[in-house]
């Protein structure tokens, strides 16, 4: 079904509206001593356009911006007034939101139909579909900060109240949240690696040092202290997203800068199952010092300048598929996840995880990993131990 496109033309004799150039216009044809001429009014906002457009003509002007299209105000929100302040990656993140779990609800809708009970049917909606609860929060938080947006820009937007009280209702399903690569599988996955050392090495910093992504392909041999066993998490490589007017990414700029937060500069301990993986690697990739420049840094995953995310990825997608495990949902992310149940499932204290993960707080390590397999037999030894 093709989207209607509404014209931003008003009729006869009341002018019209659209936006050109970072400004709102409103044109009107009057007459003057008999003369027809077009008059034409700018103003930074479409209320202070109104309010130009009543003192000018002495007439009423109706409100446009109520009868707008609700998801294309929303995205043109998005791309122009939330870019101001946020990341492209949080942008990128807003826009895939918007169109998986808001734009199919509130297609053709104008903003003068967003009431209490639309957004009442819209989170009902939701749960419906048995969206996850972090999902949830992020499509209220979306629509929350564009609908008091919008009730600063017109305050004859009413911001529906029942928004700030609505709540994730747990739903019971047969969905497996648990985060890690599963017991059941994870020593074939581990096997699967010993064909291909490149993509082994990026799984084993995740899976045994609990880094991110970005902390891999940041990751210098300078910083990894094969003597004291550390790895010392000083970078993050991140990425810059350019879009055009519908959302779509027209360009990719990865930026080397700082870690994702201070808590996530840290030395992170190296096991011994990955620091022998390590080092057969360092001794492989040390090389290109003796071929290249040896004034350049060189970078933990082989070269002298960070590789991408987008190369990176591709590599795993197409391991992945070759050895068959593109059916289990594995990705980047779950081996940080592994490293972290894996301690967790150890009995390790929160606060310590937390530290080896570079969150903030131990809340947020908490919250992720609420689905930690427990042993029952180990949990009744050990509250038998405390109470001896």
């Amino acid at each position: 079904m093709k989207n209607i496109i509404r014209k931003t033309r008003r009729p006869n004799g009341e002018g019209s509206i659209y936006y050109c150039n970072g400004y709102w216009c409103c044109k009107k044809w009057i007459t003057e001593n008999g003369i027809k001429k077009r008059k034409t009014i700018y103003a930074k906002t479409k209320i202070e356009l109104m309010k130009k457009y009543i003192e000018k003509f002495g007439d009423r002007i109706n409100n446009q911006i109520l009868e707008d299209d609700f998801c294309h105000s929303m995205m043109f929100w998005i791309l122009n007034v939330k870019k101001l302040y946020v990341s492209s990656r949080t942008i990128g993140s807003n826009i895939s939101i918007f169109r998986n779990h808001i734009k199919p609800f509130f297609s053709n809708k104008r903003i003068s139909q967003i009431g209490n009970e639309s957004i009442i049917l819209y989170f009902n909606y939701l749960l419906d579909k048995g969206i996850s609860k972090n999902c949830f929060y992020k499509c209220k938080f979306l629509i929350n900060q564009f609908l008091r947006y919008m009730e600063q820009q017109n305050n004859l937007i009413k911001y529906p109240f029942i928004l700030s009280s609505i709540k994730y209702k747990r739903i019971i399903n047969s969905i497996n949240n648990y985060k890690a690569i599963p017991n059941d599988i994870r020593k074939e996955f581990l096997k699967l690696l010993e064909k291909n050392k490149f993509i082994k090495v990026v799984c084993y910093l995740g899976m045994y040092a609990g880094l991110r992504i970005g902390e891999i392909l940041s990751l210098k041999w300078e910083n990894v202290d094969l003597d004291g066993k550390v790895i010392k998490v000083r970078n993050s490589l991140s990425t810059n997203l350019n879009f055009n007017s519908s959302g779509q990414i027209t360009k990719t700029i990865s930026i080397l800068g700082s870690t994702k937060t201070e808590c996530s500069l840290r030395n992170v301990p190296i096991p011994n199952i990955l620091y022998e993986v390590l080092l057969e690697w360092h001794n492989e990739t040390i090389l290109l010092s003796k071929l290249k420049n040896k004034s350049k840094p060189i970078y933990v995953l082989g070269k002298q300048t960070p590789r991408t995310y987008t190369s990176v990825n591709k590599s795993f997608r197409r391991f992945l598929k070759r050895t068959g495990f593109d059916k289990h949902n594995v990705h980047f992310h779950s081996m940080r996840h592994t490293y972290a149940t894996m301690l967790l499932e150890k009995n390790v204290n929160p606060k310590i995880v937390q530290f080896l993960l570079g969150h903030r707080s131990v809340k947020t390590t908490l919250d992720i990993y609420n689905n930690v397999k427990c042993n029952n037999d180990k949990i009744l030894k050990l509250v038998n131990k405390l109470f001896i």
